[in-house]
Order: structure tokens, then sequence, then C-alpha cells
């Protein structure tokens, strides 16, 4: 896969060992998953299919992703891939990466959150970049999504933001303890996946043959 953060590289330069990954393979398999949560959230799709489910006919207005504003953090290959996705629906988009200077509609961290309508995280590291402050800044009824790392988002606060309603529903694939059975489990708005975005057959297969081509390469520039 892309991050390397569970890899103690200083080690790995100190034994002499090579160390590889695959950052093209799950661009595809992670932004088609984004853009599915952000059509199937905004519809309250979940919700439904739940009330279905336990015999009950309860329709639901929902938003459609037209005319939104959609605040994507982090534009790297996948964000650009979710980006270049959201560009048929007409959505309005903001980048908030500090280390892109050739996206026209980049803005500050503030300014996104205040004006969008879909927060979609796909940075890396592992300090939070939503915490109190910022869903204290978003705009109400606001959906998040998040792909990225468990440690982008401080989960008391998404607590806090659910109840409050200023966050009407989010997406997490990812949890700053795996696997998760923490308190968002009680809360339906919310979708979670087991850390999956990358399983599909595609990029599974994709992801394999890359580890095996490094492989190869690293043996053959060892002699």
């Amino acid at each position: 896969g892309i991050g390397l953060d569970n890899v103690d590289m200083e080690a790995a330069r100190e034994f002499g060992i090579q160390v590889f990954n695959t950052p093209d393979a799950p661009t595809l398999a992670v932004a088609e998953l984004t853009v599915g949560m952000m059509l199937t959230l905004p519809r309250q799709v979940k919700a439904m299919d739940l009330a279905l489910h336990e015999g009950r006919w309860d329709k639901r207005i929902g938003m459609q992703l037209k005319g939104r504003t959609v605040a994507i953090i982090g534009f790297g290959r996948i964000g650009r891939k979710v980006a270049e996705f959201l560009r048929p629906f007409d959505v309005r988009l903001l980048v908030v990466d500090p280390y892109i200077q050739d996206a026209t509609s980049c803005v500050s961290l503030g300014e996104a959150l205040s004006a969008a309508d879909i927060v979609t995280l796909h940075a890396s590291g592992n300090s939070a970049i939503l915490g109190a402050r910022e869903f204290d800044s978003m705009k109400p009824g606001a959906f998040v999504l998040n792909a990225g790392r468990g440690d982008l988002i401080d989960e008391k606060a998404l607590l806090d933001a659910l109840e409050q309603g200023i966050v009407a529903g989010a997406w997490l694939d990812t949890f700053l303890a795996e696997p998760y059975s923490g308190p968002l489990i009680n809360y339906q708005q919310v979708i979670m996946t087991p850390h999956a975005t990358t399983y599909s057959v595609q990029c599974r297969l994709e992801m394999e043959m890359g580890a095996v081509k490094n492989l190869r390469a690293g043996l053959e520039a060892n002699g």
C-alpha cells in the first residue's frame, strides 16, 4: 500500500534494508469508494436500508451532489482522483494542501470548513486535522469522510459535533485503534468500514504485483 508509518525506517537504513511501497495501486479503489460514500451519506441510504430491514417504510429526503461544495483535504494521488471523479457532478471543489501550489481552488483549512457541505480527508500524518475548533468552524449539517489516517480526526470532537448536529453524518474507514469498537458504533448516521478501501479484487492484485516488481527491482539493484 501507500503508508510506511508502521515501518521503522531508521532501523531499516541502519541494517541496509530496502523498503518499498505500492503508492499508485490503491488510488482508484479508494477514490471510487469515497465518491460512493459521498452519494450514500447525504441521501440517507443507510437509515432507509436499516428501516426496511426492520419492516418500516421510511422515506427520507436527502441531498444531491450537484451544486454542493466539497473540500478535499490532502491533494495527492487519491485526492486528485476524487476531484476528477467529482467534476461531472457539477460540484464546487476546494483544496486544502500546504504542499500544493498549482491548484487554483486551494484555500486555507478554515475557509474550506466554513464553506464545505462535504469534507473528505486524504492526508497523511499522525496528528489531528479536525479537532474541536475545526468542527466548531464547520458549516452546520456537513458530512465528513476519512479514508486517510485514523489520527486525522479527534474522535471526542467528532462525537460532540454529531450530538450538536454540526456533522450530519460521517464515513470512517480508518481509526486510531483498530479493530474499532468505540462509541461511534452507536451512531446510525455514521458509516464505518474496517480499513477496507483497497479491498477490491483489482486493487489487491495490482498491489501484490507491485510488491513482486519491487522485490525484483531490489534484488537486481543488489546484483
